[in-house]
């Protein structure tokens, strides 16, 4: 059954910190819902938001990385990206994470969408780009907790893995995603 009214947006009544580290503050927040009752809300805040890359070398593949990731005790499939840091702009720190992550760099960069993590449950962005001709030009630079291998893959891989269900990271299908969007892939 639908409505013909306009949703409201809920009204936060209070909010406490009940947890805060460098990475992510934890919100308790008690908000008014549109029919007036109370509700408690958390809210997961992020400090920064993040970059993400899909690097294509000269032969079309795409720059894949395996890392272990502890939340989900699994090695799993994904691009190179991190935080944004507070100096610089999503391009630059996509930028950035291609090189310390992989050591490549890239000719050509393009913006191809943000989207919001998880809007149920944070209010991060991640900034998804496009870097064509990637290259290796560098050292690799990793933080203390980032073990990973890269290895070049063809689209065609990369999409059936998605649809068998091995990759399931979402920045890789918000990826295709806004490939798909733009009329490729």
């Amino acid at each position: 059954m639908s409505s013909s009214h306009p949703i409201q947006p809920w009204r936060c009544l209070h909010s406490r910190t009940a947890f805060a580290n460098r990475w992510v503050q934890v919100n308790i927040d008690d908000v008014a819902l549109p029919d007036g009752r109370s509700y408690e809300y958390t809210v997961l805040r992020r400090h920064q938001h993040g970059a993400a890359v899909l690097a294509f070398n000269a032969r079309g593949q795409v720059l894949m990385q395996q890392e272990y990731r502890y939340p989900v005790d699994q090695v799993i499939w994904q691009v190179p990206g991190g935080l944004i840091d507070p100096h610089e702009s999503p391009l630059e720190a996509a930028q950035r994470e291609l090189a310390e992550e992989t050591g490549h760099v890239a000719s050509r960069w393009q913006h191809l969408g943000s989207f919001w993590d998880n809007p149920a449950f944070e209010d991060m962005v991640v900034n998804v780009f496009v870097a064509e001709d990637a290259r290796p030009d560098g050292a690799i630079h990793r933080d203390t907790a980032e073990w990973v291998h890269h290895e070049w893959k063809d689209m065609k891989w990369v999409a059936e893995q998605v649809r068998s269900g091995v990759i399931r990271e979402r920045v890789v299908i918000a990826a295709l995603g806004f490939l798909w969007a733009r009329g490729e892939q």
